[in-house]
């Protein structure tokens, strides 16, 4: 493909600080359009960098960026993963999420509760497991829901459900199963 654009990443690691400074970096740069993933920024600091530059937003709404958004239907994916597990007879489902300030996180919580309230099956918060979309909160957070006497552990060979935020999670969970032994 011959094109003028050439892709630049700079990660702001979910980090305020960090996106702020990869932000300026790329504008400093003179980066065209940055393309942001899930930002952890207020909705007023992108509307400040959109009036900079073009900016798309993947992951969530800002009022009045709208047209400049894309975002799945996080509440609805996380409905159904949660009533196939259900429909497959699974009753206790862990939910390991996004950090709560993120809309793709929230939304995907949403979807994993109402579908349990859909099916009659009880809330629990203990199966609703903070963590985060790196690597090392979910890792504690597996290792210490693994480590835990959670009533109709959740734990069991049966588990088949860790919905997770991004694939970090999803390692996270391999790596605390195989140093804890209980998988």
């Amino acid at each position: 493909m011959d094109t003028p654009y050439h892709p630049v990443v700079n990660s702001g690691h979910w980090s305020r600080a960090y996106e702020t400074k990869a932000i300026e970096t790329l504008i400093h740069r003179g980066t065209d359009a940055p393309l942001l993933l899930g930002s952890t920024l207020s909705d007023e600091t992108l509307t400040g960098v959109a009036a900079r530059v073009p900016l798309i937003l993947f992951g969530r709404t800002v009022p009045g960026l709208e047209g400049q958004c894309l975002t799945l239907d996080q509440r609805h994916g996380a409905h159904l993963a949660t009533r196939h597990l259900i429909e497959l007879g699974h009753r206790a489902t862990v939910h390991l999420s996004g950090p709560r300030e993120q809309q793709d996180a929230d939304e995907r919580l949403l979807g994993y509760r109402q579908a349990l309230q859909d099916n009659d099956i009880p809330l629990r918060p203990e199966l609703e497991v903070p963590g985060d979309f790196v690597e090392q909160p979910a890792y504690r957070a597996v290792t210490h829901l693994l480590n835990t006497n959670v009533p109709s552990r959740p734990c069991s060979p049966r588990t088949t459900r860790w919905p997770p935020g991004r694939d970090w999670p999803c390692t996270a969970r391999a790596c605390a199963s195989r140093t804890t032994s209980r998988w």
